[in-house]
């Protein structure tokens, strides 16, 4: 068999060994095509014993050996390194954010307290009248804490254990907006420790209620702390990015917030269950229950304080060791490698730093014409309707009344595609080397695909989620396929799918992510703290009360939209950048290149070449 041919057929399996092992994933399939590729070798050092081609099967088949069989750690000693060392060298880092967590919480909690000293109706304000009332009863009763009594242990456990992971990931994620949401917070979660402490003091029952209550809320509270310190260490790449870029310095401490993060959620469900199982049992000896707190007080001073101190002073290790990024940012463009997930993702993120102005206007003027409109429509019609809808995202989409949506949708996605798609190609080498792509054919695919993700949505919010997720990775891949080889886009659906099967995870598993990152975003935006902000601001303005609420209504549609336009840059970009890796994982025309070179170039993979006898 002649070398080429040898070459042509096996070239697709080859391709994805190399890909799979620069990921490292897939280990199982490595033990399984293990004997496929060394027979490969075999093979060409029989027939082809002076040509590349040789060279290249031994360097692969030496990297899968190594994958297989060196340098392997079980996901146990993962697991275990974790808690011994990972994280508490990252609290060590982070001891500033827990230091000012802790005293704003401290703080807060002063607050609470002072204002309910001063102000009597002030703990029906934080804690609600029906709450109070309801304590206030069951003091009567001579049962003051009785409210830990009434539910079912298991549902109270899943109830609480719930609420209580709620309200930790909101503080955390609330650091990503500058630390100031984690900060807020802070202080509205202290004010009502310190209300709610305050309440049963100003009763006569502070023994009683210390005992019931820090059973379960000295780890409880302590979360919520730590919850801080992980929120402050997220936003702080942002507010000081230090020698790195915006982008890498939030990239790094979101990855050292997240990991703070985790290491509490053990202990949030430790709470539920003190809380659920042990606090409700209020006639328990004052000694068990002064245990429980002491214990608890105790692991969270030694975990979280002293073992991080003493770990680091025994082996100190330097800050740039533990900033280890999920994906970096790719130094230049490669149009001729197969990507992973996060190196597609990498690629939108530097495109987006490369050309953040430009992205940030289109974003905003798309925004703002969606806005204006809606609030136009909102004036001529009944605007009380359209601004509980423009509070929701689930039905946003269901405002029947601003049909102007879906024609303003169609203009701004297809205006996405037709930028994205010629700005991106005017990157790409491939574009000196053929024939230039036709605009016709952009604009016609882009409009058409816009239409068919959008259609959905008039018929129900599940279709149009569907269509977001599951439909749009496909059309803006067919899009930029059939301007890059001027095809109809409709005539260009069977290739689209024949690049899809080949390696359909990446482009939907970053639709998933990107899709999951908006939505918590704008959970995020539509939380009490974000509404009130708003609210506040134009209560600032001497508006009448029907220009305010229209103003609210064009801040939330700005909201809303701006994540989508979010959304569709990064799929739009990622999508494209795929169709080159597609086209690499099918045609493999730089694999031959290599191939080709091998006699040219002095190694491969890290290994020598071997030398021609």
């Amino acid at each position: 068999m002649k070398e080429s041919k040898f070459v042509e057929q096996n070239k697709k399996n080859w391709l994805e060994f190399e890909t799979d092992l620069r990921s490292g994933n897939n280990k199982t399939k490595h033990s399984q095509l293990f004997i496929q590729v060394t027979d490969d070798l075999s093979y060409a050092r029989t027939f082809y014993k002076f040509r590349s081609v040789k060279v290249y099967l031994n360097g692969i088949a030496q990297l899968l050996f190594n994958n297989l069989y060196q340098n392997q750690s079980t996901s146990t000693s993962g697991f275990v390194n974790f808690w011994k060392h990972d994280l508490p060298y990252q609290i060590h880092e982070a001891r500033k954010e827990f230091r000012i967590s802790f005293l704003i919480f401290l703080v807060a909690m002063g607050i609470g307290i002072l204002s309910s000293i001063y102000d009597k109706d002030f703990a029906r304000l934080i804690l609600g009248n029906d709450y109070v009332q309801m304590t206030v009863e069951n003091i009567k009763h001579n049962d003051p804490l009785a409210v830990y009594k009434k539910a079912n242990e298991i549902e109270m456990f899943m109830g609480i254990t719930i609420n209580n992971l709620i309200v930790a990931v909101y503080t955390f994620l609330l650091g990503a907006f500058m630390s100031v949401g984690t900060v807020l917070a802070l202080l509205k979660n202290g004010i009502m420790v310190g209300v709610f402490q305050y309440f049963f003091i100003e009763r006569g029952l502070f023994k009683e209620s210390f005992l019931t209550i820090w059973q379960h809320g000295t780890i409880e509270i302590s979360c919520i702390i730590i919850a801080g310190a992980a929120g402050l260490t997220l936003g702080k790449g942002l507010i000081f990015p230090r020698t790195y870029s915006r982008m890498n310095s939030f990239k790094i401490s979101a990855l050292r917030g997240l990991k703070i993060f985790l290491g509490i959620s053990p202990l949030i469900i430790l709470a539920g269950f003190i809380e659920s199982f042990i606090t409700r049992h209020t006639g328990i000896n004052d000694g068990i229950r002064i245990s429980v707190i002491m214990l608890s007080l105790a692991f969270i001073l030694f975990y979280f304080v002293w073992y991080p101190w003493f770990l680091n002073k025994r082996n100190p290790i330097s800050q740039k060791s533990t900033e280890k990024l999920s994906y970096q940012e790719p130094s230049d463009y490669d149009f001729n490698k197969v990507l992973t997930a996060e190196e597609l993702l990498g690629n939108s993120f530097k495109y987006l730093s490369q050309n953040i102005l430009s992205v940030f206007l289109l974003i905003a003027g798309i925004a703002i014409i969606h806005s204006i409109t809606t609030i136009t429509v909102a004036s001529m019609h009944s605007y009380a309707d359209i601004g509980i809808n423009a509070h929701s995202f689930v039905s946003f989409f269901k405002m029947n009344s601003i049909h102007a949506h879906f024609w303003l949708g169609i203009i701004s996605l297809s205006l996405f595609q037709i930028i994205l798609c010629r700005s991106i190609n005017k990157l790409s080498k491939e574009n000196q080397e053929r024939e230039k792509p036709d605009f016709f054919y952009l604009i016609s695919a882009s409009v058409i695909s816009s239409f068919l993700i959008l259609i959905p949505f008039r018929i129900g919010l599940f279709w149009g989620i569907t269509s977001l997720l599951l439909l749009s990775p496909f059309l803006y891949l067919a899009v930029y396929q059939s301007y890059r080889e001027r095809i109809f886009l409709f005539a260009v659906f069977p290739d689209t799918f024949m690049l899809l099967t080949n390696s359909w995870s990446n482009q939907y598993l970053n639709s998933i992510k990107i899709f999951v990152f908006v939505i918590v975003l704008y959970i995020l935006m539509n939380t009490d703290i974000a509404w009130n902000y708003v609210q506040g601001i134009f209560l600032n303005f001497k508006y009448d009360e029907s220009t305010t609420y229209l103003l609210e209504i064009f801040v939330l549609t700005l909201i809303t939209i701006s994540l989508l336009a979010i959304y569709s840059y990064f799929l739009i970009s990622t999508s494209i950048f795929n169709y080159y890796a597609f086209k690499e994982i099918i045609f493999a025309e730089n694999l031959k290149k290599r191939i080709d070179n091998f006699g040219d170039r002095n190694s491969l993979f890290g290994f020598e070449k071997e030398q021609r006898r």
